[in-house]
């Protein structure tokens, strides 16, 4: 399935590549990477001034996923690189991403005025 609601126009972006360190001594101190595909992207969105039917949908679609499904989503074009389709490149760099959302909240401003806050973690294609 795709996610097919544009969020508000400030991303922030978390990065932090996951790695192992052994401390056998103090002195010594080896680093590895840890897992497959350690420098995966982590989006925050936001989803402002949306009416109630859409902040619905967008909170359905979030709680049908259950925090841990997959689901398409075609990423802004300052984060996706069409020329670089080898087998080299990380995910993030693709036309479509793949991601799943461990957590999100709502915001009930007023009337039609509805703010959902999410957060994406990308994953490996399927």
């Amino acid at each position: 399935r795709f996610f097919d609601f544009r969020p508000t126009q400030a991303v922030e972006i978390a990065h932090a590549p996951k790695f192992k360190q052994s401390s056998a001594h103090d002195i010594y101190k080896k680093t590895n990477k840890y897992g497959y595909n350690p420098n995966l992207k982590k989006f925050s969105f936001s989803f402002d001034k949306r009416s109630g039917e859409e902040a619905k949908s967008i909170l359905l679609f979030l709680e049908s996923h259950l925090g841990y499904k997959k689901f398409a989503f075609h990423l802004q074009k300052d984060y996706n690189n069409k020329n670089h389709e080898s087998q080299s490149t990380t995910p993030h760099q693709s036309d479509l991403s793949f991601f799943y959302c461990p957590e999100w909240s709502h915001t009930f401003v007023y009337h039609d005025n509805h703010t959902v806050s999410a957060t994406f973690i990308e994953c490996p294609r399927p």
